[in-house]
């Protein structure tokens, strides 16, 4: 994640339209901004917005069975290079959900920068009778074989992507409000353990130990989760942000848009994206792919994303996270 430019994000009292997404959130994490979770339409925008950029492929694929047709997905990885260390905390989450790349990389890193001779030397002779690992690229996955890691993809990364936006500073950091918190809780259930322990000596120590060494953690948790969503007078100055670019979306004019950039030439990661394609990841995210399809309806970029597709791509992921969370 990139640090937060606020000059990018005026301070407007009040909303204003805004014809772009802030440049240094993701589609990802502007959807996780506006309603304070990461769910299916944040993961369904990072998959298409990593096709779009070039990453992977996705297919659409229907089979006909008994009761009707059955749809599901299959993910190919395009390209497999160092610069996708680089990428977001949930894109990496996705992609080595996938595919395992991530993982990949990060290892053929750490063996890249061992400067110690001899332990040089032995990587060395590891891999001199072994294979070189193959290229993942080309390696597909259909969605039914993620079913069981994507509730845990969604939780990790709507963990990690808070944490980073507090660091970043649109969210408060409540240390301050932990650490009372902790020391109130754990001092009350000290002070109810050694009451306790006059009328039963076991479950008063219980409670002692209790008090110093499970309160304070299950306290800061609780406190941590609830108050780390409130928004810093950034994050809100992002949220009004968000608000202007989603009006916009709702009402844009092509000819607004052709007067900022031809919507045919837009570069995107070394890659020419028509600005249909270049925005269709930010309006999954928020809610707006349908009004912001209507804008281009002559636009041969949208065949690539079929309104069909990206519904069922939406539901798709939706019924992978309720399939996943009751395993």
């Amino acid at each position: 994640m990139q640090p937060a430019k606020e000059l990018l994000l005026p301070d407007y009292g009040t909303v204003a339209p805004q014809y772009a997404p802030p440049t240094d959130l993701s589609p990802g994490e502007l959807g996780l901004l506006q309603d304070g979770s990461f769910g299916q339409r944040e993961i369904a925008a990072t998959l298409v917005d990593l096709t779009i950029r070039g990453y992977i492929d996705m297919q659409r694929i229907s089979e006909k069975r008994f009761l009707g047709s059955y749809e599901t997905y299959r993910f190919t990885l395009l390209r497999e290079d160092p610069s996708m260390l680089e990428m977001e905390t949930h894109e990496k989450l996705i992609l080595d959900g996938l595919f395992g790349v991530i993982g990949k990389l990060t290892m053929n890193r750490i063996q890249a920068s061992v400067t110690n001779p001899k332990a040089r030397e032995e990587i060395k002779n590891y891999y001199r009778d072994r294979p070189t690992p193959p290229s993942l690229v080309g390696m597909t996955v259909e969605s039914n074989d993620i079913q069981y890691k994507m509730s845990q993809i969604a939780a990790e990364a709507s963990e990690k992507l808070h944490a980073e936006l507090s660091m970043q500073g649109y969210y408060k950091k409540p240390y301050f409000l932990i650490g009372v918190s902790s020391i109130v809780g754990a001092s009350s259930a000290l002070i109810a353990g050694l009451w306790l322990s006059r009328f039963n000596a076991s479950l008063g120590l219980l409670l002692i130990l209790t008090s110093v060494t499970v309160i304070p953690g299950v306290i800061a948790g609780i406190v941590s989760v609830f108050s780390s969503r409130r928004a810093t007078k950034l994050g809100r100055r992002a949220q009004r942000y968000i608000e202007g670019f989603v009006s916009y979306l709702r009402t844009a004019e092509l000819q607004r848009y052709q007067t900022l950039q031809s919507p045919e030439t837009v570069q995107l990661d070394g890659t020419s994206v028509s600005l249909y394609e270049k925005y269709l990841p930010y309006a999954i995210a928020l809610g707006l792919e349908k009004e912001w399809r209507v804008q281009f309806p002559n636009l041969e970029a949208r065949q690539h994303f079929e309104e069909a597709a990206l519904d069922t791509l939406i539901l798709a992921i939706g019924a992978l996270l309720i399939g996943s969370s009751r395993v």
